[in-house]
């Protein structure tokens, strides 16, 4: 039989009510030579921690790396941008509320 110990965690719909709202955390990648890529995190400071070790090793030139968080992209909700190559290729990292 599968251990369900942690599947409040894993699946917070299936959570009781006061459990949520939960806020959850984005890693978006978008890269123009495959798909977008989301991965969701629990943690705030860990989607980060991923989304700035990805923009490293994706980025062919460090002086193409930017990490700026332009006040538009706060606005919409982004906590975490940067841009890894010339082309416009980036990470980025969202919160998201689970209700």
């Amino acid at each position: 039989m599968a251990d369900t110990s942690n599947q409040l965690e894993l699946f917070p719909q299936e959570a009781p009510a006061k459990l949520l709202p939960r806020s959850i955390y984005l890693v978006i990648i978008e890269d123009r030579h495959c798909d977008v890529g989301v991965i969701p995190f629990y943690d705030k400071e860990d989607a980060i921690v991923y989304a700035r070790k990805e923009a490293r090793q994706y980025c062919r030139h460090i002086d193409d790396l930017d990490e700026t968080l332009s006040p538009f992209a706060a606005k919409a909700g982004y906590i975490y941008t940067a841009t890894y190559s010339c082309e416009g290729d980036g990470i980025a990292v969202r919160e998201e509320t689970i209700r």
